[in-house]
């Protein structure tokens, strides 16, 4: 069975904001509330993580998770990168929902040649 699968992103301006890795990296900041203890979860350097931050700062322009000095609070996200965080995941399951029933079986793709412009199965 063939699946249809989309790598979803979020952009603004045109500019990449957000997809699955970075995701990944404010939902471990959440949790750990530690930005090094999410980039060694990712087998990420912790410079390249706070590299991420700060496009996704820029991109987004407003601080997407904010740092307490010392082991007090340690880092958590802002009210923006919870939205943010919270609007891509609410799209990825609505477009997860929608291709969950999208499967093409190896006899429907036999049906029609690799370089058909035929190839829509509905």
């Amino acid at each position: 069975m063939y699946q249809l699968v989309a790598n979803i992103q979020l952009k603004k301006d045109g500019v990449f904001v957000i997809g699955r890795g970075r995701a990944r990296l404010l939902q471990l900041i959440d949790e750990k509330k530690s930005i090094s203890k999410a980039a060694e979860e990712l087998k990420m350097a912790y410079r390249h993580a706070w590299g991420i931050l700060r496009k996704m700062k820029k991109d987004v322009g407003a601080d997407v998770v904010e740092s307490s000095r010392g082991s007090v609070g340690g880092t958590v996200l802002t009210e923006d990168g919870r939205k943010l965080l919270e609007k891509y995941e609410s799209l990825v399951e609505q477009i997860k929902t929608c291709l969950e029933d999208q499967s093409v079986s190896q006899e429907e793709i036999d049906q029609y040649s690799v370089g058909s412009s035929s190839f829509i199965t509905s």
